[in-house]
């Protein structure tokens, strides 16, 4: 798989999700555009700025929960593994989700 499109991302006023080019010397270019369906534009453009919102905060997100499955798998060491478990395994599965490998 290639690398996606460096971020940040926004909505252009036509309506496509635009990033900016990979040297960052040009600008923003296109990169996805959605289809309506129903004539509902308004959910379409709903749609592409909740991609939009995503893609921006991915990075910091996996970082907040690296932090967290940390934290809690430094607690569980201090409570000598009487710290319920399944936390850390939800992280887990979080932080796995996030970095792509689920």
């Amino acid at each position: 798989m290639g690398e996606h499109t460096p971020t940040p991302w926004k909505v252009s006023p036509r309506g496509y999700i635009q990033g900016p080019f990979a040297d960052n010397s040009r600008g923003m270019q296109d990169i996805a555009g959605l289809v309506t369906v129903n004539n509902n534009h308004a959910n379409t453009a709903a749609n592409a700025a909740f991609i939009v919102k995503a893609v921006n905060s991915h990075a910091a997100n996996e970082a907040k929960i690296e932090a967290l499955v940390e934290a809690l798998e430094s607690w569980l060491e201090e409570t000598e593994g009487t710290f319920p478990f399944a936390s850390i395994e939800k992280s887990r599965a979080a932080l796995s989700l996030a970095k792509g490998d689920a």
